[in-house]
């Protein structure tokens, strides 16, 4: 029997071939808690975006850094707006977040992280594509490994209060743009762009 077992090192994954011959193939596949699985997701490519869609999209402020683990996501905007407490955050990461990207004015506050190892487990859980945070995260390790994209200021390790203080479904301003909801928005490590439409990836 030829099987192949696909094991964890560390907090990356590997695979380790362990080949023994009888009469069939057997895939095993570790289901422990600590893999991982990795949903199928698109990869956009911002710099194309602006070539070929120049004139119909805005252009946020190259103020963000990528903590997820996705190096790119996009969705239909959620708006947020809170101010170093993250209740609001809590209710809206466990609903279902499918094509979507939750989008938190946070006052650009690098006091408090809003974004922590649970609320970006719990998104990921509920199929947001993506967190973009203009404020805070902490658990930066952690939250590499986690398959969901996340953007935001800086990182700090203290974090947010638990209070449901702040407002959704609103328009925010911040980095050079104003969002509304159901916006559009992509973002990969070279930058983010807004569209007030869904763009067609398919013809780049």
């Amino acid at each position: 029997m030829l099987f192949i077992r696909l094991l964890p090192l560390n907090s990356r994954y590997t695979i380790k071939y362990i080949i023994g011959f009888i009469f069939d193939i057997t895939i095993y596949t570790d289901t422990s808690p600590t893999f991982n699985k990795k949903r199928t997701y698109m990869q956009y490519n911002t710099s194309e975006l602006c070539d070929f869609y120049a004139d119909l999209i805005d252009v946020v402020d190259p103020i963000f850094c990528n903590y997820g683990g996705r190096g790119s996501f996009a969705g239909k905007v959620v708006t947020l707006k809170c101010f170093e407490s993250l209740g609001l955050i809590n209710e809206l990461v466990n609903i279902d977040g499918t094509g979507k990207v939750l989008v938190i004015d946070g006052g650009g506050s690098t006091r408090r992280a809003l974004i922590d190892l649970n609320i970006a487990q719990c998104a990921a859980d509920n199929g947001w594509e993506g967190i973009i945070c203009y404020g805070s995260v902490r658990d930066v390790d952690a939250l590499e490994s986690i398959d969901i994209g996340i953007q935001a200021l800086v990182a700090i390790p203290v974090g947010a209060n638990n209070q449901s203080i702040g407002e959704t479904d609103i328009a925010i301003n911040f980095a050079g743009v104003t969002l509304l909801p159901d916006d559009y928005i992509y973002a990969d490590n070279t930058g983010i762009v807004l569209s007030p439409e869904a763009l067609d990836i398919e013809t780049l």
